[in-house]
């Protein structure tokens, strides 16, 4: 074999591993088509590539993601969305995922309502001891950092909305078709403003800010849940606000602590089970 035949050989494979590296780096290790053999992400792009394949089920957040969205000029957001699950995906939080909206630099730039969208059709199970969060700054869209159409189940692990406004900054938003079942967790909600509260006997301003806010179905077996706003009409202190605003009658809270809860549809106090534990509920009719 020519010397110049085997310089072309090594080089063909010296480019081929590089690829083969290129794409491991951009998609993440791992089958993830078992729990065993999971798709391991370190990056936000990995993340999103992993829950938006129609081929991977098991994702595993192998690293610490801080994320801001205007780092790759708005690039990873598509319809609103950060992330759109595809199929039936299980999301392994062993670490830390925070993500920040820092509001279009101009008009043409995107909007974004939610971090992570579940889609009708679709399911997402979150588990695991880390944080899910997304701060945003967009005072006209939902600020969710999971809005669900689908079904969504969460094990475990802490889920936290912020927004810079007083608009939304949800852990979760559930629409008329969405199933939501949580067993256990931390969700958190706030707002830099004024939103709707019960505490102390008077009820504050409607901005929708809640820790989960659904009309669909809601299923809690536990968890804690909390959700506050700088209420300027108080000097900028924090006020709680509801850590539900539920506008379904397919509520069944069965454990969990709850700061507060709104309720549109019905006593939501006949339905809290013994092993739940309330501050205040007020039912809106």
């Amino acid at each position: 074999m020519s010397t110049a035949l085997k310089t072309t050989k090594v080089a063909v494979a010296i480019a081929l591993m590089t690829l083969t590296a290129m794409q491991a780096h951009a998609q993440g290790t791992g089958s993830g088509t078992t729990e065993a053999d999971p798709r391991l992400v370190n990056t936000f792009a990995q993340l999103k590539t992993a829950l938006e394949s129609s081929s991977i089920t098991y994702v595993r957040v192998n690293g610490n993601i801080n994320y801001n969205f205007r780092d790759d000029a708005f690039t990873h957001i598509t319809g609103g969305y950060g992330i759109q699950v595809t199929g039936t995906k299980t999301l392994l939080l062993d670490n830390n995922v925070y993500t920040h909206f820092g509001g279009q630099l101009d008009s043409t730039d995107p909007r974004m309502i939610a971090l992570i969208a579940v889609h009708p059709g679709h399911q997402l199970t979150v588990t695991g001891s880390g944080t899910l969060s997304a701060s945003f700054n967009d005072p006209d869209n939902q600020n969710a950092v999971i809005t669900v159409g689908g079904k969504l189940d969460v094990i475990n692990g802490t889920i936290k909305g912020v927004s810079a406004f007083q608009w939304r900054g949800i852990a979760i938003w559930g629409s008329a078709t969405s199933v939501i079942t949580i067993f256990g967790g931390s969700f958190s909600g706030e707002t830099g403003a004024n939103a709707e509260y019960e505490y102390g006997g008077s009820l504050g301003r409607a901005n929708f800010t809640a820790a989960v806010r659904t009309t669909g179905k809601l299923t809690i077996k536990g968890g804690d849940f909390v959700c506050k706003s700088i209420a300027t009409d108080f000097g900028g202190v924090y006020s709680w606000t509801p850590a539900l605003y539920i506008n379904s009658s397919q509520v069944e809270l069965s454990g969990g602590t709850f700061r507060s809860i709104l309720s549109n549809n019905g006593n939501i106090s006949a339905s809290l089970a013994s092993g739940s534990s309330i501050v205040n509920v007020r039912n809106r009719q």
